[in-house]
């Protein structure tokens, strides 16, 4: 290998462990702010029925560092609310193209339906993305023809609802907030790749350099 490849620039976490966890929140804050982030879009794994691996594409509408927890939003009748009742565990899975980054999140996923925090997150829900929760129908409802439901619904199909209309959403919008517990941090790089693991607890962060 030449040496310019093997001295190419690297980010100031390379061989920084202190500075891991700050570039992590970091990209966290940039995702969410972002939609065509490659981390606006994790991918949720979970328990499903009989014990069955699901995962799912989730949009990341809210990170919190202290403590570490992460949002995002969700149809009561999904498939994935029920499973989460019934086992809470999950990880989330990013990987950042660009900055050649993967962070595998684990910790306890918390639904709210009715509460004060889930009427905030429906005030801030825009009316064109409040149309998903108007379809009353439950995510994996036979359908005799090709469909998005909104047609089952008498949902505007061709304009974005008005604030009255939206309401009928509210009913069927959940947020589910992921308390993170551990990430693996993995950073790819030509000079050598760089893998952490980072335990948090009660605001407590402990950083360790593991072999990639």
């Amino acid at each position: 290998m030449s040496a310019d490849r093997v001295s190419a620039a690297v980010p100031a976490h390379y061989n920084d462990l202190s500075a891991v966890y700050a570039a992590f929140g970091d990209m966290l804050q940039t995702a969410v702010r972002k939609r065509h982030d490659d981390w606006h879009t994790p991918t949720l794994g979970y328990v499903g029925a009989a014990g069955a691996v699901c995962q799912r594409s989730v949009v990341l509408r809210r990170a919190e560092t202290d403590p570490l927890r992460l949002t995002f939003h969700t149809h009561v009748r999904s498939g994935k609310v029920a499973a989460l009742r019934a086992d809470p565990r999950v990880s989330l899975h990013f990987y950042h193209r660009h900055a050649k980054v993967q962070a595998v999140c684990t910790g306890t996923a918390t639904l709210h339906t009715d509460d004060a925090e889930a009427d905030a997150a429906w005030s801030r829900t825009a009316l064109f993305s409040r149309r998903c929760y108007m379809v009353a129908g439950a995510s994996g409802m036979p359908l005799d023809s090709p469909g998005s439901g909104y047609d089952l619904y008498d949902v505007p199909h061709d304009r974005t609802p008005d604030l009255e209309e939206s309401e009928r959403g509210r009913a069927y919008f959940a947020i589910v907030r992921v308390q993170i517990r551990h990430v693996d941090w993995l950073y790819l790089a030509m000079n050598g790749n760089r893998r952490a693991l980072i335990d948090v607890d009660a605001g407590a962060v402990n950083a360790r350099w593991v072999l990639p």
